[in-house]
């Protein structure tokens, strides 16, 4: 998502008159109950019957009904982030168990603000302390089939998933970026829902245009290809942005460093190659406005244009291999799509289904979540690049080397990185690692001597480290504030001069 927060968009205010009036058909209940959240301010009554008769059916209204409170979600279903269809599966009814399984809406807590600003009346007996309440413990039975995870010398959990009952989210600790190839177990992962329990990739049928089809035939038939290709998450360094919008103006989420970016070798199967007679056989001649929608196990869903997937070189693969094991469970088992140089959105954990479509998808994935403020959807990463061999605070030796990594989304090149440890006054390019699998689709490492920046003597106490790429005329093309790199309001894309602060030691 990649990650998915929940954007602030408060639906207008219903009057509490216009309310009764919406529903003064219905028989209510002469007793009331007060509200949890303000005890001075009593709610009308409603059977869970009324409330079921409001399923935007029987009835244009749309109620849902969540731990003893009756909400009018009507005017709010259209805004929903997560899409109108999804809230509908809940209309008339409890949405404790959809809450439970897109764990965000619990993990953050502007949703819960969000429900109660249309709140319309409490059920019978709304409960405070019965076992019919949804608890932590039962939110999490969800995710008690997810894989074991190691330690956080690997990665580093945003959320405890265990014990909140919510997607797992951790990033790669900064000893870990310091291999090109990331190891499977220290690989990023950003799950939106419980894990998917799936067979291996020759019992899951994958549907490619309506059919069932089996993998392994699929791979016998057009060969196996592979490609090492990095993958960075939408909203990597969400910590720096909460920080430079500040707290009360950034919307609660799991602050994450610079480890929402990993890099790995797949291998699978060209789409090109696979959809080439589909597109022959029913499409040809349309391919400039088509789409691929890909959906995956847990209901994710991206699309992206037929023209780009069936560019060869463009490399969109079906993978079922990373570095050369099967895919683990949390990276998407038994096969996920990879398409080098789109943000981690993209890159479709689980896939169940491929379907060539006239318009890009109308999923919440591709409408509401990872766009631009304008609805476009993101696509490809910026320059971006950071410092992995020492963390803020950290020790710094005169002479020791400094280094770390560089991307670029959209297959664009990274020209040279430059370091400064002077405030940016002056700029000192670093040296590319020989690493003979770097191409247009991975990070590059890149590597500067500490005495190259500090100077002679060096200075005693802290010094702040800032890196940069730049193009090939040296000028710099990474935003030097914080604030001129939120590209949108969910802070996705956030690619400012990474700086560190260490401390010189002799």
């Amino acid at each position: 998502m990649d990650r998915e927060d929940l954007p602030v968009l408060l639906p207008p205010f219903t009057s509490f008159n216009a309310t009764v009036d919406l529903v003064s058909e219905a028989p209510v209940a002469s007793e009331t109950l007060e509200t949890p959240s303000n005890p001075t301010a009593p709610f009308p009554v409603f059977t869970e019957d009324q409330v079921a008769l409001r399923d935007g059916v029987e009835t244009p209204e749309v109620w849902v009904h969540y731990e003893g409170g009756v909400y009018d979600v009507t005017e709010f279903v259209s805004k929903h982030p997560g899409g109108a269809k999804n809230i509908m599966m809940a209309a008339g009814g409890d949405i404790t168990p959809f809450w439970n399984y897109w764990s965000q809406h619990r993990a953050h807590p502007k949703a819960r603000k969000m429900l109660e600003t249309m709140k319309v009346g409490v059920l019978p007996e709304a409960p405070v302390s019965t076992e019919d309440l949804a608890s932590p413990e039962d939110a999490a039975e969800d995710y008690l089939h997810d894989p074991p995870r190691r330690s956080k010398s690997a990665l580093r959990p945003l959320l405890h998933a265990s014990k909140t009952g919510v997607a797992f989210e951790a990033e790669t600790s900064p000893v870990m970026l310091r291999t090109f190839i990331t190891p499977n177990h220290a690989f990023y992962v950003r799950n939106h829902a419980p894990v998917p329990e799936a067979g291996d990739a020759g019992e899951m049928p994958l549907r490619i245009g309506g059919k069932g089809m089996n993998y392994l035939e699929l791979l016998e038939k057009h060969g196996k290809a592979t490609l090492v290709s990095t993958i960075q998450c939408t909203g990597n360094r969400l910590g720096e942005v909460a920080e430079a919008m500040g707290k009360d103006s950034y919307f609660e989420t799991a602050p994450s460093g610079i480890g929402l970016i990993s890099n790995a070798r797949w291998g699978g199967v060209r789409l090109a190659d696979v959809l080439k007679e589909d597109v022959e056989t029913k499409w040809k001649g349309k391919e400039e406005h088509l789409h691929v929608e890909f959906t995956g196990l847990d209901g994710f869903t991206k699309s992206i244009p037929l023209k780009h997937v069936l560019k060869r070189s463009n490399n969109v693969l079906i993978v079922h291999e990373m570095n050369g094991e099967p895919l683990p469970r949390d990276h998407g088992s038994p096969f996920r799509l990879i398409a080098p140089g789109l943000v981690g959105a993209y890159q479709i954990k689980w896939l169940q289904s491929i379907e060539i479509i006239e318009e890009q998808s109308a999923s919440p994935w591709q409408t509401n979540f990872y766009t631009f403020d304008d609805g476009t959807p993101i696509k490809k990463w910026p320059h971006t690049s950071f410092i992995t061999s020492h963390e803020d605070h950290g020790l710094l030796t005169p002479g020791q080397d400094i280094f770390g990594l560089a991307y670029a989304g959209g297959g664009k090149v990274v020209a040279g990185v430059q370091v400064s440890a002077d405030g940016g006054k002056s700029w000192h390019d670093a040296e590319w690692l020989n690493d003979e699998a770097a191409t247009r689709w991975t990070w590059r490492r890149w590597k500067i001597d500490s005495s190259k920046i500090l100077g002679y003597p060096p200075p005693d106490g802290e010094v702040s480290v800032m890196v940069r790429v730049v193009d090939e005329t040296k000028a710099g093309i990474q935003p030097e504030k914080p604030m001129d790199a939120v590209k949108a309001t969910g802070g996705y894309l956030f690619n400012a001069i990474h700086e560190v602060t260490l401390n010189v030691g002799h």
